[in-house]
């Protein structure tokens, strides 16, 4: 199982910790030193279930060996074994500081029972102890992000219906998948394989139709010409029953990461696939894209969400033909190489639960068949009542969202007609121009009043204790101007802008506290990644980089704010990466930190960018190098 780590564990625990027990073994013990030696080149060897086995037995006679309890602990995290015993192992190496790296083994530990806070905490011992290589070594950023990812998905659960679950082994799985499709999974043959995949001896599973007609496109992963990038899915498509085009990489599907296990759905013109990439839940998650005939195009993947995806690897999702339900396989809560098949039902409407423990949240990840279902429900709403709120919230954010584009126009004429004052030097024009100057002042201040009242209306509406809607209040604050940050960083006074373009010094406030986390956020290899460095990356020599030319495409950045003069190269503390936009017939700088391809990698950004001391900060959505209005990026985004 691929795990979110990048395991690389070496010998050097053999020489650092093993060695030290040895010294007290003594020559009439030989045997134990023997199994000693043995069991850390198995755990070499990747032979985890026979590591275990040796340093079980080895903890029966040296249960305080802090070597033997890492060395167990992380055998039962890669075989799925024992995983309450592990974390009492992990945790007792942890108790001496064994090594840095037991506190990140530790957090995976927890992470994969849904002990996400303890997980958390964890994390942060070894960001605290580690150095910054073994940081990168082992992903840390990658946990962290799943971390967040995870806790954010299960407070809120779509009890997706489970009408059947069997294990079995990986040979069991061409049999299993037959019944559901008109057509077999099977291996990939050999002309469809690349000289890299030989290299690599891996031949991937793919999906034989039972009547293909020509212009079929077969789907099959590969390691491709060089195998030096990963796995990754390509298209054939079959001309005659013996004539195939040469294999199509897939860009808009593929990453820098491992994808496999492609199936499309003819039917919904929907290619599901698994992936390793950042922004998973860990191992290989489920994603999907929609077929584009028109432009011969794929929609950007969307990762399936909790509980089709776990911590534990998910992969090969099947709709039947009807599309009434859907096959897939994982190692969630398996033990070696044992897989579990679910059957799940499609709905069309979600069936949302909301679990309270740790228990529930497990019992729901494994698909039982709970009886007691309606403990964990919430509570029951008057559906007349929830449908009338609901309506209004709708109503009153269009009107607040369609004023905030009108108050956007005003403000837009008012910077012309200014610029236009500062240029003239006729006085009856300046006359007139002033008089407009003041008339839109007073319209926008009027205007922008009337929206911030809606908002609030509409905030009241979604925080009524008997309704549910989904949350739109972060968003409704997108808006251009005005901005406001009102924070202190590293002693730096920063300053407000504000509707009248008048500037005011602001009052002081404690020092933001540097943390030291760093989290990654951005998945996308051309894009730049988030992080929250423990100092500030820009000084005079590195200066934070001005009128950047933006990607191509939907991109989302987080605002800090909006300036009348440059702020000093280290007024961010360790936000990265920083880039400022100078509007010179404003005279004003704004700063945005962060470029991100979705909004929710967006919003999770921003809680922290907010909980580092920017808690006016807000997104800024751009298309094409444009800004554009948050209805838009959400028409972009999903359609």
């Amino acid at each position: 199982m691929k795990r979110l780590t990048g395991w690389g564990i070496s010998r050097i625990l053999l020489i650092s910790g093993l060695l030290i027990s040895f010294n007290y073994l003594g020559a009439q013990e030989q045997t134990k030193d023997e199994l000693a030696r043995q069991a850390v080149n198995l755990f070499d060897a990747a032979k985890y279930k026979k590591a275990a086995t040796a340093f079980e037995k080895l903890l029966q006679v040296y249960p305080n060996e802090l070597s033997y309890n890492y060395y167990l602990g992380v055998s039962y995290l890669l075989t799925n074994e024992n995983p309450d015993t592990c974390i009492l192992l992990l945790k007792q190496a942890a108790s001496k500081n064994f090594r840095p790296e037991v506190h990140f083994y530790l957090a995976e530990a927890y992470y994969y029972n849904y002990r996400f806070d303890e997980a958390e905490i964890s994390l942060l011992n070894f960001r605290n102890l580690a150095s910054r290589k073994s940081q990168n070594e082992l992903n840390a950023n990658a946990l962290q992000l799943a971390i967040h990812l995870a806790r954010d998905e299960v407070y809120m659960v779509n009890n997706v219906h489970m009408l059947s679950k069997d294990k079995l082994k990986t040979y069991q799985i061409e049999g299993v998948y037959a019944k559901h499709v008109p057509g077999k999974f099977a291996l990939m043959p050999d002309a469809f394989m690349a000289t890299a995949d030989h290299e690599h001896g891996y031949q991937g599973m793919m999906y034989h139709p039972r009547d293909p007609k020509n212009g079929y496109f077969y789907f099959i992963t590969s390691y491709g010409k060089n195998g030096k990038k990963g796995k990754d899915i390509y298209r054939i498509r079959q001309i005659t029953a013996l004539n195939y085009t040469l294999p199509e990489y897939m860009y808009d599907i593929n990453t820098s990461a491992n994808e496999e296990y492609p199936y499309f759905d003819t039917r919904t013109q929907t290619l599901y696939f698994s992936s390793d990439r950042d922004g998973g839940l860990g191992g290989y998650d489920i994603y999907k894209a929609r077929y584009d005939k028109i432009t011969n195009t794929f929609s950007e993947p969307k990762r399936l969400e909790f509980p089709i995806n776990t911590a534990y690897d998910d992969f090969l999702y099947v709709p039947d033909t009807s599309n009434h339900t859907s096959l897939f396989l994982s190692d969630r809560h398996q033990s070696g190489r044992n897989l579990m098949v679910y059957k799940i039902e499609q709905t069309e409407t979600p069936d949302f639960v909301f679990p309270k423990s740790t228990e529930e949240i497990k019992s729901i990840a494994r698909f039982d068949v709970m009886e007691e279902q309606e403990n964990i429900k919430a509570p029951e709403l008057p559906p007349l009542k929830q449908d009338l709120l609901a309506s209004e919230y709708d109503e009153v954010l269009r009107e607040a969202l369609t004023r905030q584009l009108i108050c956007d126009s005003l403000r837009t004429e008012l910077l012309v007609q200014k610029n236009k004052l500062r240029k003239t030097e006729d006085q009856n024009e300046r006359r007139v121009l002033m008089t407009s100057v003041v008339v839109l002042e007073k319209q926008i201040k009027a205007e922008q009043e009337g929206v911030d009242q809606l908002f609030t209306e509409a905030q009241g509406l979604e925080e009524d204790e008997n309704v549910f809607i989904e949350e739109q209040v972060e968003e409704k604050l997108l808006v251009e101007d005005p901005v406001k940050l009102q924070k202190n960083v590293n002693g730096i006074k920063l300053y407000s802008y504000l509707p009248s373009e008048q500037y005011a010094e602001l009052s002081r406030v404690d020092p933001v506290t540097v943390s030291e986390s760093k989290r990654h956020v951005s998945p996308t290899a051309n894009l730049l990644d988030f992080e929250i460095l423990n100092n500030s990356p820009y000084s005079d020599t590195k200066p934070i980089p001005t009128n950047d030319k933006l990607p191509d495409g939907l991109i989302y950045r987080i605002q800090l704010g909006a300036f009348g003069k440059k702020l000093p190269m280290n007024a961010f503390g360790g936000l990265s990466p920083v880039s400022a936009e100078i509007i010179e017939e404003r005279n004003l700088t704004k700063y945005y930190v962060g470029y991100f391809s979705s909004s929710k990698q967006a919003n999770l950004a921003l809680e922290e960018v907010k909980r580092y001391g920017f808690g006016d900060a807000f997104i800024a959505p751009f298309f094409q190098q444009k800004k554009i209005s948050i209805n838009d990026a959400r028409e972009l985004e999903f359609g």
